[in-house]
This record gives C-alpha cells, sequence and structure tokens, in this order.
C-alpha cells in the first residue's frame, strides 16, 4: 500500500510539474516540446504493442504496412501535441478563437432551440478538451464526464484546468452521483460530453471495425430519459496546429417498443458514426487506447 501511494504521489508531481512548465512555454516552444517527445516516444516503442495490434485490427486487410505505420506515427505527434495544448490552461478566449473553426455550429444551436439539452456523443479524437472550451464560449456551458483517473490529487488536477477553461467536470463516480448531476445538467439545457468509444465492461457489445466491442449504453439511456439530442462532434488538427470542430446532425433515436431491442440498436447506430469519423481521419484517433480490452465471454462448447 505504501509503495502505491508513493507511485501514485510521483506521478501526481509528474503531472503538476508538466502542467506548469506548459503554461510558462510559449506556444511556439510548446509544440517543439512536443514534437521531440513524439519522436522521443517513437524511437523507445512506447505504446507500440497496443498502437500496432488495434491499426491492425482495425485496417490490416484494407491498409498496406507502410500505411499503417505512417498513421501510427502521426497519431503519436497528435496525441501528444493534444496533450501538451491541454494542459496549457491559461489560454485567452482570443488564443482559443483563433485556434478553432466551428463546422455545424446551426446544427448545434437547432437542438439547443429545443431545450431538452445536448448529448455530445464525442470520441478519442482531436483536442476534444478544448474543443468543449472552445463551445462553451458560443454561451452554452459544456461538461464533461471524466472516467479512468484513479489518481484523486490528479482528478482535482483536471477539475482545476476544467475551470480554468470554463468547462465542468463531472467525475464518473460515485455512479449514482455522476448521473443525478448529468441528468440535471441536461435538464438546464446545457452540453454534455460523453465518449462513445471507451471500452466498458458492464455496457453491451457491438460492431467496431468487424470486432465485438463493449460499449457505453450512457448516451441512448440519457437521451430516452431526458429528451435530449445526442449530437456527434469531433475535433480535427489541421496545418499550423489550427483545429476544426465539426459538429454533424443530430441522430435519430430507432424505436421500436423493445427497450433492450432498442439500446442495442442505438448503441450500434452511434458506434458506427464514430467509426466512419476514424476511418476518415484515422491519425486524428487515440490508438494507444485499448478499445478492445473487453472480450465476449467465450461460449462453452
Amino acid at each position: 500500500m505504501k509503495k502505491k501511494k508513493i507511485k501514485h504521489e510521483l506521478e501526481y508531481l509528474s503531472l503538476k510539474s508538466f502542467v506548469w512548465l506548459a503554461n510558462i512555454l510559449p506556444w511556439r516552444a510548446l509544440y517543439l516540446l512536443a514534437e521531440i517527445l513524439a519522436r522521443i516516444a517513437w524511437v523507445l516503442g512506447i505504446f507500440h504493442k497496443i498502437v500496432f495490434e488495434n491499426l491492425n485490427r482495425a485496417f490490416g486487410k484494407e491498409k498496406s504496412k507502410e500505411e499503417i505505420k505512417r498513421i501510427a506515427f502521426q497519431s503519436y505527434c497528435n496525441w501528444i501535441k493534444n496533450g501538451c495544448e491541454g494542459s496549457k490552461y491559461k489560454i485567452s478566449p482570443e488564443k482559443l478563437r483563433e485556434m478553432f473553426t466551428i463546422e455545424g455550429k446551426e446544427n448545434l444551436e437547432k437542438v439547443l432551440e429545443k431545450g431538452k439539452g445536448v448529448i455530445a456523443l464525442i470520441g478519442h479524437f482531436g483536442n476534444f478538451v478544448l474543443m468543449g472550451a472552445r463551445l462553451a464560449q458560443e454561451g452554452s456551458p459544456f461538461a464533461f464526464v471524466m472516467y479512468g483517473t484513479s489518481l484523486k490529487k490528479g482528478a482535482r488536477l483536471f477539475a482545476d484546468i476544467g475551470n480554468h477553461l470554463g468547462l465542468t467536470i463531472i467525475p464518473a463516480l460515485p455512479r449514482r452521483v455522476s448521473a443525478q448531476k448529468s441528468l440535471a445538467w441536461l435538464k438546464e439545457n446545457k452540453i454534455l460530453g460523453l465518449h462513445g468509444d471507451r471500452d466498458f465492461p458492464r455496457g453491451i457489445f457491438v460492431d467496431f471495425f468487424g470486432h465485438p466491442a463493449a460499449t457505453a449504453p450512457g448516451p441512448v439511456i440519457l437521451a430516452k430519459r431526458t429528451g435530449a439530442t445526442i449530437l456527434p462532434m469531433i475535433t480535427i488538427r489541421e496545418k499550423n496546429d489550427r483545429h476544426r470542430i465539426i459538429i454533424d446532425s443530430p441522430m435519430e433515436l430507432e424505436s421500436t417498443g423493445d427497450r433492450e431491442k432498442d439500446i442495442l440498436v442505438n448503441v450500434q447506430k452511434y458506434t458506427k458514426i464514430l467509426e466512419n469519423y476514424v476511418r476518415k481521419y484515422p491519425e486524428q484517433w487515440l490508438w494507444t487506447y485499448k478499445r478492445w480490452k473487453t472480450q465476449p465471454p467465450k461460449r462453452e462448447s
């Protein structure tokens, strides 16, 4: 237990130190640091195993080894740049507007007019944290449900960064509290960001690149319960480290009268939407993420 506590403390200090460094460096120096870190990670083979396993699972029958290697390296550069940018929370509103353009803003405006709230269906694309901050600038509060950190100090640090950026962070745990806060947020006609491409051990299995992937039904359940609209949105890094937010058309929920079937059909539907984005912008997705970590139980013969 003591070793674990020391490990967590060192991780927190490392994270806090990096955030401090990111905020004192000029933008040009920060991007240079990101490029250096990406090349070091690439040369050392950090995350190579999971990255190439994922890419071969998704594109092994469609793309050459050279193309897969190119996508892998570019994804390294992108996700390290995303991390550096997201750590630099001392960013002016003018700089944020300069960095991000918004495509499909009218889709968001039409949904907000309904007054039922927006479930932003996001994936591990681009700099989704700053995307939320940029959209919040447009006048509608944006919250993310945060998963995946057992480090309490780290979670508080992320929440502080979110506050500096004008975002609200809703911890995924405890689940009941998280659900209550999410429902209240949507009831106030705000934007709730949910990752639709997480590995979710308690979820349902749907097809993702031809393989079963455990997927969270939360976006569909929340939409059906509140009347909120599921609105797919991602952000893409373009030349000169500018970003383009793509707000897609609202996802129409299918309804058959069978609750379980409805959930399955609609979770598959939103998973396919995200898969199509990964196919279109493969270098923008986070291939270091263990999307297929949870496997279906083996059938007894």
